[in-house]
Parts: structure tokens; C-alpha cells; sequence
């Protein structure tokens, strides 16, 4: 589809054609979906979503992503893996969503970031959480800890981000309202999983 749009026969139009690919992809990102509006607060002055489950499921995304991003995700999965030891592909985040109180350019004290993420990524993630809580200061570049004994996972990351996961669910919640997070993991371990 691309060799059709754009000649690859000179260097500037590969250029073109690069960032042409970009725009078609962030287009479409922004109108990923499907956005499940309960799991936004109701007061939300700001949503971003993006569907990633869905955007791999287009023709576009799988041509734009042998031709253009194969190399770079390939390159992030690697560096993840040397860098953490664990192997993961960028395919186990299915979407993100996000929202927030404050229109504002100063932190939102009342942000969430929702992430559905695949079985084993989550299993993943709350087993590092759940073996890093406690460890002494120098063995990892933040602190960890469990904040409520009676929410299973519920982490605080330096004291100042919070990260729940409800075990019905296949969702990490990060934010920094107490409140706010156990509302909405309480809210997403009643829902239908895909993944």
C-alpha cells in the first residue's frame, strides 16, 4: 500500500513516506477504541485513550509495522529484557487509558493511568512488585513497598506512585490518589478480560 502511495526510489521520498507512515499511525491512534466510559470518573476534565489490541488488528498497522517498526520494537524488547531480565513483548499492553481532574500543566494529584495488559504480563509485573517490597535500598532504583494489607496489590513506588491490581483483573492502575485507585481497580476486576 505504501509503494503506491510513495516512490521508494529516492532517499527524500523514503523520508516522505517515514513520516507519512507516522501520521496515518497517530491518526488512527486517535481514534482507537473501544473506550469503556465507566471506568472514567465522571468529574474527567481529560481522556486519552488508545486501543492497541485494536490498532494491531488493522491491515495498516501490520504493514506500517513490518515495513517501519519491526527494527524498533524488536530493539524495546530487547533492551527491556537485557535491562530487567525478563522477556516480554510490547504486544502485552492491549490499551491504555488515561484521565485526570486537572486541565492544567501542573501534576494531576487526581490522574489515572489504566493499563490492560495481557495474563502473563500482569503476572509478571506482581510478582516484581511482590518480591520487591522490602528490599533493602540499594538492591533496586526505587523503593518499593505495600501500603494495605487488606488490598492484595497495592504497591507505592517511592512513596508517591501508587500501583493496584485487582486479581479478577487484567489491569495495572497507577496514580496517586489512594482512593481513586481502589475505586477504579474495584471497578475493572468486574468487568470481562480479554487478553
Amino acid at each position: 500500500m505504501l509503494d503506491q502511495i510513495v516512490s521508494s526510489h529516492y532517499p527524500f521520498m523514503m523520508y516522505l513516506r517515514l513520516e507519512l507512515s507516522w501520521l496515518l499511525l497517530m491518526t488512527i491512534g486517535v481514534h482507537a477504541g473501544p473506550l469503556q466510559w465507566g471506568q472514567v470518573s465522571d468529574d474527567a476534565q481529560w481522556v486519552a485513550h488508545f486501543d492497541f489490541e485494536g490498532l494491531r488488528q488493522t491491515s495498516f498497522y501490520k504493514e506500517v509495522s513490518e515495513e517501519l517498526l519491526q527494527q524498533y520494537i524488536s530493539e524495546a524488547e530487547t533492551e527491556i529484557k537485557r535491562s530487567s531480565g525478563i522477556d516480554i513483548t510490547i504486544d502485552s499492553v492491549l490499551s491504555v487509558t488515561a484521565f485526570g481532574k486537572s486541565a492544567n500543566k501542573a501534576p494531576d494529584e487526581d490522574g489515572i493511568l489504566m493499563m490492560e495488559i495481557t495474563p502473563t504480563l500482569k503476572t509478571i509485573a506482581m510478582d516484581w512488585l511482590w518480591n520487591s517490597h522490602g528490599a533493602k535500598p540499594n538492591e533496586l532504583p526505587v523503593s518499593v513497598s505495600k501500603i494495605d494489607a487488606a488490598i492484595e496489590y497495592l504497591y507505592s513506588i517511592d512513596g508517591e506512585i501508587l500501583i493496584a491490581a485487582d486479581t479478577n483483573s487484567n489491569h495495572l492502575c497507577i496514580g496517586r490518589n489512594k482512593e481513586l485507585i481502589v475505586h477504579f481497580i474495584n471497578i475493572l476486576g468486574t468487568q470481562k478480560q480479554r487478553g
